[in-house]
């Protein structure tokens, strides 16, 4: 919460709409938002990242 978005609480309208105020008032906000959740999505998701993490499941698998 407040790094890659905002965060409401479930079946709150409220809070829930002062977040969307507040990102539709903020476009600096939602700029940073973005371009943090790209970069976390690049760190986790990467291709290498993927393929790393594969090979060493199917290595912890293979030989336990």
């Amino acid at each position: 919460d407040g790094v890659t978005g905002l965060i409401a609480p479930p079946r709150a309208p409220i809070p829930f709409a002062a977040a969307l105020r507040r990102l539709v008032g903020d476009p600096a906000l939602r700029e940073a938002f973005g371009a943090a959740a790209r970069e976390t999505a690049i760190g986790k998701f990467s291709l290498e990242r993927v393929l790393e993490e594969t090979a060493a499941l199917y290595e912890r698998l293979l030989h336990p």
